[in-house]
């Protein structure tokens, strides 16, 4: 295997590309490059800390107004939206940038226009794509990886892992109790995973901690149904879908939900 890392979607990213003989290990380089672009590319497009970025402008506009955005921008909100949706808003990437209060779920404010690629809110609302983007992220990357000729390898985003072709990569879970502990959680063939946890020895002191519950803690939409020191991990055919059923299990305590089934999930918490 061809592995190499780079710092980016606010964690460390590790490509890995199989390599059959000497004489690939360029091709892999260059379709390695291509991932971590297409990673890039995606945080450009979605973080809600550039401020030129699709998100920051949606974030920043007046309510009323639309926002051209990206194919890709557009794919996230469509499916950010379908699950709020199938959740009740549950799952909302959604918070108020007022004291705008909504019993039916902020999501429903958010208009969007699939055939000119555009949004826009009804209400003075902020969207943070955190929970969902950077498993979409390593879609993006595998699919680069592929296009470039590699038929076996991985993706592996702090946590949101996608395997592809013949391989058998063993998911580990740390455990939220004591971060020493690994735990081998399961193994994927051709498959995403995704962990979100809240671990006990960052006592909410560590960014990372908080991923789980990042939405339900910043929007104060939701109650939290899990105590510090849990993690879940879901695997799903693609990395954004398991990214995201993440924040779901851990909101809910649901390892068994209804929606997991729906999208080829499974999910596990420790």
């Amino acid at each position: 295997m061809l592995r190499r890392a780079k710092p980016l979607l606010g964690t460390l990213v590790e490509i890995s590309c199989k390599v059959e003989n000497s004489a690939d290990s360029s091709a892999a380089f260059t379709a390695s490059e291509a991932g971590f672009s297409a990673a890039a590319r995606i945080h450009a497009l979605m973080s809600r800390h550039e401020a030129a970025s699709e998100v920051s402008q949606f974030n920043t506009a007046e309510a009323g107004q639309w926002i051209p955005i990206s194919p890709d921008t557009l794919e996230v909100f469509l499916f950010s939206s379908q699950l709020s949706a199938q959740t009740q808003g549950v799952f909302d990437v959604f918070g108020a940038r007022t004291t705008v209060r909504s019993t039916t779920g902020l999501w429903r404010n958010l208009e969007i226009d699939a055939i000119r690629c555009r949004l826009r809110k009804h209400v003075p609302l902020v969207a943070d794509l955190g929970g969902v983007a950077k498993g979409y992220a390593v879609d993006v990357a595998i699919a680069a990886l592929q296009r470039a000729g590699m038929t076996q390898g991985w993706v592996n985003a702090g946590g949101d892992l996608r395997v592809f072709g013949e391989l058998e990569v063993p998911v580990m879970v740390r455990s939220p109790l004591n971060m020493s502990q690994l735990h081998e959680c399961t193994r994927l063939i051709n498959a995403a995973a995704a962990t979100s946890a809240h671990y006990a020895e960052s006592a909410n002191t560590d960014e990372r901690s908080r991923d789980a519950c990042n939405l339900a803690i910043r929007h104060g939409q939701n109650q939290l149904a899990a105590e510090i020191g849990k993690s879940w991990t879901v695997v799903a055919p693609s990395a954004m879908v398991a990214d995201a059923l993440t924040k779901l299990v851990a909101l809910t305590g649901e390892v068994n939900h209804p929606l997991l089934a729906h999208y080829a999930a499974r999910a596990w918490m420790y």
